[in-house]
């Protein structure tokens, strides 16, 4: 934290300059999430020698977390030779990660930058052999490499067209190659240890891609589970082959049987969308990662979900499931129609680009809906058609699942959530024959009902349901009154209740706070 670290203009060497840009913790919209504010980003643009010859170097630094390790040692300083401009006192036991963007490829320009631009040295550089600074951190945290590492990688692709000949509109839009490599274990294993634990939280808040495996468009994580479902699937990629981060061309692994798995096996098997606080699809990870709670991880992993409403048009009556005991998620709970996941690697793509939100379509989600609704109603292919679905807009939650499985519950939902409604004529115009894992009980409501059964302590509903019932679907908190269900016609015909450039975000009830991470609250609502 730039401003805690007390670095100001004439403490940066050279020509670095500071923008004034302030970092907020998970803030959107415009939104102050959190007291916590970071510096922002620190330009250092200094020339770097290179065989003798200057050549210009510009690097960015945003500082992800900060912390000073106390051992009760007086002493809390130390020296460093630089070869260039004599001796650099820094704080042996203050320790910042950041996250650094180079904007050209001088040799070891980042370890220049950080050296002489910021005054410090990367913990394990070589250049300071047996430092006190080493000896520290290698004796706390048993690290005895460099402390930098090759994260993420965003390249053009080699093209047959020559360069020359494109404009630059052209080549900016051009075909690039994203690559993300995981932290290699030993850095890993540092930076997770008990002596960093309180920095690497504070990161990961920042910059949850840190806790991410690495992936491949065409085969799922190469993590713990890959060997596995390498080994389940024809269509799998070879080990070794390189990783990049999920596009919306997502190629078809294998055919989704939900009536074959059980629920450890969907788990294991069904590969979320990992996303962005912005809903860019960044990767993917088992249903049963996504879904842990730990120190680790608080919130688990944030995915892409959905959100089925199906009314019967006849009655305005909303047809609710009671998830079943064996779920291993939010069991015995009444919800909405249908709450899932669109998959990665589903035989009809369920991945959506920014490009199918702005316009509304959402095409990978709605094809996600008919098969989790197919798989839990039995809801048969062709009885609801895709464009019978309305997309309204997106919603940010998360919520523990203390109900179940106590306030150290190891399981959670942390999703951005796709509102989908959908009609039909009447009840009588819809096949269920509900799964038995998926679903106890169904029942067709009014609103007058629901709000019954809202005030029925004995009975269980999903948070995330509860608040977007009251909070947009039965008008009492709308600004004019008038909610989503209150207007079924206006709803599904018009494009009034629609806003897909938003997304809206709250944390859950206080009695679903909590988890194996300990997480407490980080929105202030919208």
């Amino acid at each position: 934290r730039a401003s805690d670290a007390g670095i100001s203009d004439e403490d940066v060497d050279g020509n670095a300059s500071i923008v004034s840009e302030r970092r907020r913790l998970f803030g959107r919209e415009g939104t102050e999430l959190m007291e916590k504010e970071y510096y922002g980003k620190i330009t250092v643009d200094l020339p770097i020698k290179i065989d003798g010859v200057e050549k210009e170097a510009q690097t960015d630094f945003y500082f992800l977390a900060s912390m000073d390790y106390d051992n009760n040692d007086e002493d809390n300083s130390s020296t460093c030779e630089d070869v260039n401009d004599g001796n650099v006192s820094y704080a042996t036991k203050s320790l910042t990660l950041l996250l650094c963007r180079p904007h050209t490829g001088r040799t070891h320009q980042i370890r220049r930058h950080v050296q002489k631009a910021l005054q410090s040295p990367i913990i394990g550089d070589s250049e300071h052999g047996d430092s006190r600074v080493n000896r520290f951190w290698r004796e706390k945290i048993g690290l005895d490499r460099l402390g930098l590492h090759c994260w993420y990688l965003d390249l053009p692709e080699e093209s047959s067209v020559e360069t020359e000949t494109l404009t630059s509109k052209e080549a900016e839009l051009g075909e690039r190659i994203q690559c993300i490599a995981p932290l290699p274990p030993d850095l890993s294993l540092a930076l997770q240890s008990e002596e960093l634990r309180s920095l690497w939280e504070e990161a990961i808040r920042v910059e949850p891609r840190l806790t991410m495996e690495p992936y491949d468009e065409r085969g799922g994580t190469y993590g713990r589970n890959f060997r596995k479902r390498r080994d389940n699937d024809s269509h799998g990629t070879e080990i070794g082959a390189p990783s990049t981060i999920a596009n919306t061309d997502s190629k078809p692994t294998a055919k989704w049987i939900g009536s074959s798995m059980s629920q450890d096996d969907m788990m294991e098997r069904d590969t979320l969308l990992i996303v962005s606080d912005d809903d860019l699809v960044i990767g993917s990870e088992s249903k049963r990662v996504g879904h842990e709670f730990t120190p680790l991880q608080p919130r688990g992993l944030l995915h892409r979900a959905f959100s089925v409403f199906l009314f019967d048009e006849s009655t305005n009556e909303l047809l609710l499931q009671k998830r079943a005991s064996t779920k291993i998620t939010f069991p015995n709970v009444w919800t909405n129609t249908c709450c899932s996941h669109p998959l990665h690697g589903m035989d009809v793509n369920e991945v959506d680009g920014p490009e199918s939100v702005r316009d509304g379509s959402v095409m990978g989600a709605k094809a996600g809906a008919v098969r989790k609704l197919e798989h839990e109603l039995g809801i048969p292919l062709g009885e609801l058609k895709l464009e019978q679905f309305k997309f309204l807009t997106r919603v940010h939650y998360w919520a523990a699942d203390t109900i179940t499985h106590g306030v150290q519950s190891p399981w959670g939902e942390h999703e951005i959530d796709y509102i989908l409604f959908a009609t039909v004529p009447s009840k009588d115009a819809i096949t269920l024959n509900p799964h038995p894992d998926e679903v106890d009980d169904y029942r067709w409501v009014s609103q007058a009902e629901l709000l019954e059964m809202f005030a029925d302590k004995s009975l269980l509903f999903s948070p995330w349901f509860r608040i977007i019932a009251n909070r947009w679907m039965i008008g009492t908190d709308m600004k004019d009154g008038v909610g989503w269900w209150d207007d079924l016609n206006r709803t599904m015909k018009t494009n009034d209740f629609c806003d897909y450039e938003m997304i809206h975000r709250f944390d859950p009830p206080t009695e679903h706070l909590g988890g194996g991470g300990d997480a407490g609250p980080i929105f202030t609502e919208t």
